[in-house]
């Protein structure tokens, strides 16, 4: 089986760890289809770094510096994750005038 990363001291970034995963699995994955795939992903987040993170119920939100969000991990299930710190609708909370 061909690895997409260097199994050096260093972790492998997400793309080439999940793509060895796969492969794992006992699937075949086309080496110039995966690479050009893994290229274009690297690239693009080299460009676009992670510069925020957020909780997100189970899962990690993470904004890119062009102000892109995106989960770590896919949604589990039919409900939206629950993002800590996020306003409610207007029509939630009660405003009143404060006295004096």
């Amino acid at each position: 089986m061909q690895t997409f990363y260097d199994k050096s001291d260093s972790p492998p970034d997400i793309l080439a760890y999940l793509t060895d995963k796969y492969q794992e699995t006992g699937t075949t994955l086309d080496k110039t289809e995966a690479s050009a795939f893994l290229d274009f992903c690297r690239k693009y987040l080299s460009d676009h770094r992670p510069n925020e993170t957020t909780p997100v119920t189970n899962n990690l939100g993470i904004r890119l510096t062009n102000g892109d969000r995106v989960l770590l991990c896919p949604i589990v299930g039919d409900t939206a994750p629950e993002v800590p710190g996020t306003m409610q609708g207007r029509a939630s909370v009660d405003v009143i005038a404060s006295r004096g």
